[in-house]
């Protein structure tokens, strides 16, 4: 298989969800810093909502987006997730009738996404939001096409997007109230990201499920 499927997406779900929760607390008190403490909160309680649907997404890429959205909106009404939401309804609407995406277009459909989110969240690149390190990561993998490679250059520029941002101001959502707080101080929806591209990468860690990072000739991320 040259690109993305619907098992391929599952799986990144499947690790994605098991991650978030796993991950509560330590998102809550990164977010209780500088915004309102719930951020782990809400994305466990999206991701239990999302463990429900998984194995039931349809075979087309631009349902099975769809669907994330629908559990996203009937499970949170929170400003985080609109703007998730927005996010994956623009890779809903790239991907309507396809079952495969070409690894090296995984990364264009990201940044379309991300630019969908920006207009949503009114974020600008440089902010200190998950829109930063969204697109890191987005323009790392552009026309890459081993999934493994992709894995670790997802993860690097992540990792980069968290040095470079660490003793910033913060300039969006709460945090924008009050600045300096965030200075010295990682922004979780960053060490969010972080956090799911880890499990994302590790063969041996989470549910027992193959990982759209899994190389197609069998080789595992280390």
């Amino acid at each position: 298989m040259s690109g993305m499927n619907k098992a391929d997406l599952q799986a990144v779900l499947r690790r994605a969800a098991w991650q978030l929760e796993r991950r509560s607390a330590e998102l809550n008190d990164l977010d209780a810093r500088t915004g309102d403490g719930d951020m782990g909160s809400t994305l466990a309680s999206i991701s239990k909502a999302l463990c429900d649907e998984i194995e039931d997404l349809p075979e087309e890429l631009g349902e099975c987006f769809g669907g994330v959205v629908r559990v996203i909106g009937a499970t949170s009404g929170s400003s985080l997730s609109a703007v998730a939401m927005t996010g994956f309804h623009r890779m809903a609407a790239e991907t309507k009738g396809r079952t495969t995406v070409p690894w090296p277009a995984l990364g264009g459909l990201l940044q379309l996404a991300v630019k969908s989110m920006q207009e949503r969240s009114g974020a600008d690149l440089g902010d200190k939001s998950v829109i930063d390190g969204l697109m890191s990561v987005a323009e790392a993998v552009s026309e890459e096409t081993d999934p493994t490679i992709m894995a670790a250059l997802a993860d690097a520029a992540v990792t980069r997007s968290l040095d470079t941002f660490r003793d910033r101001p913060s300039r969006i959502g709460r945090a924008r109230l009050a600045p300096r707080q965030g200075i010295g101080q990682d922004d979780p929806g960053m060490v969010a990201l972080k956090r799911v591209i880890e499990a994302i990468r590790r063969s041996d860690d989470g549910p027992s499920a193959d990982s759209v990072m899994r190389a197609k000739a069998g080789s595992t991320s280390p």
